[in-house]
């Protein structure tokens, strides 16, 4: 990943859970091919950090947040569906919206 990345992430999971696991690989494999100029990922383990769970208004796990580029969006769930996460993100910094 280079230095200057584009796109800002923040994966909400709820401890070593199989769904978090899942939701880490299926967003890394289908990030890793769409952001060639890089990305960052933090992965917030929501037992350990309920305050910044609280403050990004996160009511399931996982939850991934895109923070840049604008505008936000988040997508719950593990994100199994490849297809449709790939459509998703690939519209992101593209001025176009949607979900998965």
């Amino acid at each position: 990943m280079s230095a200057c990345r584009k796109h800002r992430f923040l994966l909400f999971v709820d401890g070593d859970s199989l769904l978090g696991r899942r939701a880490l690989k299926n967003f890394q494999d289908t990030a890793d091919g769409l952001f060639q100029d890089g990305y960052s990922l933090e992965v917030v383990d929501i037992f350990k950090a309920p305050e910044r769970t609280e403050a990004f208004r996160v009511m399931a796990a996982p939850t991934l947040l895109l923070l840049a580029p604008m505008p936000q969006m988040r997508i719950i769930g593990d994100m199994r569906d490849r297809e449709q996460l790939r459509k998703v993100l690939g519209k992101v910094g593209h001025g176009e919206e949607g979900a998965a």
